[in-house]
């Protein structure tokens, strides 16, 4: 039991799930909407830059490959080496952050 209000519950299957056959499931597309937007709410919740090295473990992806969602949203991602102690654990940092206002190319 995940203790969720039914109809908070019933919202999040409805937007991050495919109803088919009696049952929920969770397609790739889905799964990609579910992590734009969280790649959102990371963005807000920090100012619009962030470290995803710890996210993408979280979620168990590899901060490259969660980096290519943030790319999808507009914004830039940057690998910037980590501090000695860091580099001798191998660890590289994702840095990413989404400059405002968006400015898209003028259609002509």
């Amino acid at each position: 039991e995940l203790n969720i209000p039914p109809p908070l519950a019933l919202t999040f299957l409805r937007t991050f799930s495919t109803f088919a056959a009696g049952t929920y499931t969770r397609p790739q597309t889905t799964r990609d909407k579910l992590l734009l937007y969280l790649g959102v709410a990371a963005l807000l919740a920090t100012d619009y830059h962030l470290f995803i090295d710890s996210l993408a473990a979280d979620l168990r992806l590899h901060p490259e490959k969660l980096s290519n969602y943030f790319k999808e949203l507009g914004a830039t991602v940057a690998k910037v080496k980590g501090s000695v102690k860091q580099e001798a654990a191998a660890a590289r940092t994702y840095k990413v952050s989404l400059k405002l206002p968006l400015t898209f190319p003028k259609r002509s």
